[in-house]
């Protein structure tokens, strides 16, 4: 995915930069010209649900005896192969989360290094997202969308240059523990998205 997702950065980055010196008057730019272009590309989509279980039990143990039980996923992002040589200004990620849960949400995800050693927090705050609604029979009714975007700044992009996974942990709280819910566990599922928009900046003449 890191590869595909170089190629798509630099075809994107290619587009803009075409576009934008066919706009110009060539006459007036000078070797020192900074031009910002900004890619947008998505990154992954992936289902999260009971098979991702996290701790020493069982999800429906933790689920039904305590009230709140942990998921999560761990996925591929090597930084040095996505962004290496592209002069970058800022990073912001756009997560997209499609709760299918009737259980509220607490996310938070982490930068990973190649021995899957956590650098660094990716969100400044622990995403929380409201339960979905359920019928009588333990069907959703009403999935709940919630977006957030987290911003990279320079300082921060170095601290993040050995990154080669990114993991995803959530909480699910407040659960409903009906008998209707209990005997369809197996059927929710939680939607990650995740897009990445690219600030660069680069001379014109390099």
């Amino acid at each position: 995915m890191p590869s595909l997702f170089r190629i798509l950065l630099m075809s994107s980055l290619f587009i803009t930069t075409l576009n934008s010196c066919l706009k110009q008057d060539y006459s007036e730019i000078s070797q020192e010209y900074i031009w910002k272009p900004i890619i947008s590309v998505p990154f992954f989509t992936q289902e999260v649900s009971d098979t991702n279980y996290i701790g020493d039990n069982s999800f429906i143990f933790d689920y039904v005896n305590l009230g709140e039980v942990i998921i999560g996923d761990t996925l591929e992002f090597d930084y040095s192969t996505i962004f290496n040589d592209v002069g970058l200004e800022q990073i912001m990620f756009r997560f997209f989360i499609r709760n299918g849960y009737p259980a509220e949400l607490n996310i938070q995800a982490h930068y990973l290094d190649n021995e899957y050693n956590t650098i660094k927090t990716l969100f400044s705050d622990t995403l929380k997202v409201d339960n979905a609604n359920v019928d009588s029979e333990g069907d959703i009714i009403d999935l709940v969308n919630f977006t957030h975007d987290e911003y990279v700044n320079q300082d921060d992009l170095i601290a993040i240059e050995s990154a080669k996974h990114i993991s995803v942990s959530i909480l699910l709280l407040n659960v409903n523990n009906s008998e209707e819910v209990i005997a369809k566990l197996e059927e929710y599922e939680i939607e990650l998205n995740m897009g990445v928009r690219a600030y660069i900046v680069n001379p014109l003449h390099e």
